[in-house]
């Protein structure tokens, strides 16, 4: 018995060694014959190190590695994987997995690429010019699969894997050798090649986003080069409004008639119709500007039709007059108060009587542009209807002093006075005497009534 308890543990122990060397003779073949498909240099474990292959495959250096961990058993052993890019992989280009701490990351900006599937699983960072010309459609689905299956990471020129534990499965292995070597190809890129490769990209890449990425960064930054000129005939022609409209803006006299397609076309989303009239606003003769404005102010986009009031305020346009009293009711405040902004450039008798009702409105962004209005062309008959929006502890503060000063403007006109200081205007029947809202209380003497003139005297908060 005693015999038996000396030799169970020497029994034990070799058949754990046994075991052990199984293990490491199965997984040395592996990695041997995964070397010789992949066309690398298999080295074998030492009594220190991990087994490892290494040499050059499509192009690249590859090294493919156990890495030990430390302690005992091979728990804390990883298996790392690294591409080198031989200087083809930009030094600024930076790729990982998306995570929830990737907001806490400090190491740059991140770039969205303008593909929403991508851009919420991997976060990139680096240098925008390299990133948006090298993630095409087919570099984004490579890098895709890559970050999704083994959580690799692109950094400082290199595509680096590190999984835990000792990758025992050839085939598993090779595939993600191989995956990373695509990625290292699918992001070579000089930079030199840049304008090309984004130009590409507006004219091929399925993602209106991405096209619209790059196509803006060629005209910030590329905007005489040969390739942002054939991108822009290219997106002339795209599907995405917002692409046609960056090439219309960017190309010039070319993309005039893209963008009066985009201003007619009711389907077209109303801020990029509205942005496509701004435009034209600036590009095109004062007569044929007109025109287009008078059509334009019968749209029922809202943006566009604001965009056409204020060129209609800047440029004027007389001819739009009647058209802008019809915007006065029955339009959304934004529409209403643009209405009323370009009422106040022309002086006009039917002004006053036009804006006061104003005055009463709901939105008192309304009342705003009543107020400022009626301050460049109002008459006298709209100080009273002022003054009840010139006090008030209450009363929004902006509208107050735009109140104020339309009425000191209107006694200014009037007869010269400052606000706070009596005017006297003539009247049907007698003098009317003005008093502007002053710090302490204003006096009005409005049209004149069968009592030879009416008094408002409106009390100013202390």
């Amino acid at each position: 018995m005693d015999g038996l308890e000396f030799i169970l543990p020497i029994a034990v122990g070799a058949i754990v060694l046994t075991v052990q060397f199984a293990i490491r003779s199965s997984s040395a073949s592996t990695w041997r014959h995964t070397a010789e498909s992949l066309g690398l240099v298999f080295e074998p474990a030492g009594f220190t190190t991990g087994p490892s292959m290494s040499g050059h495959l499509e192009g690249f250096d590859v090294k493919v590695e156990v890495v030990r961990g430390g302690g005992r058993g091979t728990n804390n052993d990883h298996t790392r994987v690294i591409v080198n890019g031989g200087g083809r992989v930009p030094m600024e280009v930076a790729l990982a997995n998306e995570t929830f701490w990737s907001g806490l990351d400090v190491m740059g900006q991140e770039i969205e690429i303008g593909d929403k599937p991508f851009d919420d699983l991997v976060r990139v960072r680096g240098v925008e010019s390299f990133v948006l010309a090298a993630l095409s459609a087919e570099s984004r689905d490579v890098v895709s699969e890559y970050i999704r299956v083994d959580k690799g990471v692109v950094k400082d020129g290199d595509v680096t894997c590190s999984r835990a534990g000792h990758e025992r499965d050839g085939n598993k292995l090779e595939a993600r050798v191989r995956r990373m070597v695509r990625v290292a190809d699918a992001l070579s890129i000089r930079e030199r090649e840049v304008p090309d490769r984004m130009a590409n990209n507006v004219e091929r890449d399925p993602s209106s986003g991405v096209r619209y990425r790059n196509l803006d960064y060629l005209a910030r930054f590329f905007r005489r080069n040969a390739a942002t000129e054939r991108a822009c005939e290219a997106a002339l022609g795209d599907k995405s409004p917002r692409v046609r409209l960056l090439a219309g803006v960017t190309i010039g006299g070319r993309g005039m008639t893209t963008l009066e397609e985009l201003v007619a076309d009711p389907q077209v989303p109303r801020d990029v119709a509205a942005s496509a009239f701004d435009v034209l606003a600036q590009r095109l003769p004062r007569a044929d500007l007109e025109k287009r404005t008078l059509e334009v102010l019968r749209s029922p986009n809202d943006a566009l039709v604001i965009s056409a009031l204020d060129v209609t305020a800047k440029e004027r346009f007389a001819s739009a007059r009647p058209r802008v009293m019809g915007l006065l009711a029955g339009r959304r405040p934004p529409v209403v108060a643009a209405a009323a902004r370009a009422l106040g450039v022309v002086d006009d008798p039917r002004t006053t009587a036009l804006l006061v009702p104003l005055l009463d409105h709901e939105d008192d962004d309304v009342k705003i542009a009543a107020c400022a209005s009626l301050g460049r062309v109002g008459s006298i008959d709209a100080v009273e209807p002022l003054l009840d929006h010139a006090k008030g502890l209450f009363k929004n503060a902006a509208l107050k002093s735009a109140a104020r000063g339309a009425i000191d403007a209107i006694q200014s006109r009037a007869g010269g006075a400052d606000g706070g200081r009596l005017s006297v205007v003539e009247a049907e029947d007698a003098g009317a005497l003005s008093v502007a809202a002053g710090e302490a209380g204003s006096v009005a003497v409005v049209s004149g009534d069968a009592q030879r003139g009416g008094v408002s005297i409106a009390d100013e908060e202390k």
